[in-house]
Formats: C-alpha cells, structure tokens, sequence
C-alpha cells in the first residue's frame, strides 16, 4: 500500500528468469540497509541470470519509518552509505580485495567485465558530489542546475573521469 518494493534484487531476478532482451533497472536500492559484501555477491549471480542487463542506482533513503524498522539512526545514512559503497565498488568485480584487513572474494565473478553497472541517486549537491567522489554515474530526483553543476565540480577538483549526470525533465 505504500508504493514501496523491499526487494528490488528478488523482483529483478523474476524479471530476468523471464525475459531475454528487457534491460532491468534497479532505482533506486538504499544502500545504508544492505551488507555491501552480501549485496555484492546477489548482484553477482543476477549478473549471470541477466546476462548483464540488470543496472543499479544506489541512495540514501530519506523516510524516517524505514530507518527506525532497521534500527538505524538517520543521522548516520551518509556515512554508512559511504562505507559501504566504497567496499561494494571494490567487491562487485570478483577480484580480490583486502577491507579492513580480511579479503574478500566474491565469487562467482560478474559476467559483466568490472561487475555490473552502478550509480549514484539523489536530489542534493551533497548527492551529486558523493557520485563523482566515487566515479560514478549520477542520477538526481530533481533537475536544479545546481545539483548537475556540482557533479562536474567535483569530477573536476578531484581529476576524476566524469560519467553521465541524468536529470529529470
């Protein structure tokens, strides 16, 4: 009854089970409830399922009800979204990778060279500049310049390569 779907992942891999050609989009998962190892490991095995035609769009989340179901702060979103966005961009690959000491090794690796396609959602500056900090692609809720010109700002300062900025129309 709210419009809500908890488990785009799950409604994803029905989706591809089913069809050959349809490009499946995930917009957006809120990254602050998901284990990134865990998350990293599903995106892994729907990549093989989708043959690679399943792309995500991560964000924080913004409805106070879902944090308290999860017994989470909201006040600390950003910085577990980071946390954890940095270890799944890292895991998603299947390569080796060291976090905080312990390897990770998702296997089996992503069919999709590099894993599979990620972006950055929001409708902030703050948002946008956490999508170029981390060389992603950003897909903003909202079309104020401001939040488009702080991608590129940011891609800029920090000499990242900058990816698509999708603004609504």
């Amino acid at each position: 009854p709210d419009g809500y779907l908890p488990s785009p992942l799950v409604l994803a891999s029905a989706i591809a089970a089913r069809t050959e050609q349809v490009h499946i989009m995930i917009a957006a998962a809120l990254l602050p409830f998901y284990d990134p190892v865990r998350l990293a490991e599903d995106m892994a095995v729907l990549d093989h399922i989708a043959g690679g035609r399943v792309s995500y769009i991560f964000g924080l989340g913004y409805r106070p009800e879902e944090f308290a179901m999860y017994g989470m702060e909201m006040r600390e979103r950003a910085a577990k979204a980071e946390r954890n966005l940095d270890v799944l961009i890292r895991a998603r690959t299947g390569e080796r990778v060291d976090v905080d000491g312990r390897t990770i090794h998702v296997t089996p690796a992503p069919t999709t060279p590099a894993g599979p396609n990620i972006a950055w959602g929001g409708q902030s500056v703050a948002a946008a500049r956490r999508a170029a900090r981390h060389g992603l692609d950003f897909f903003a809720q909202t079309n104020l310049p401001e939040i488009e010109t702080a991608y590129y700002d940011e891609c800029a300062r920090l000499g990242t390569t900058e990816g698509v900025v999708m603004m609504p129309s």
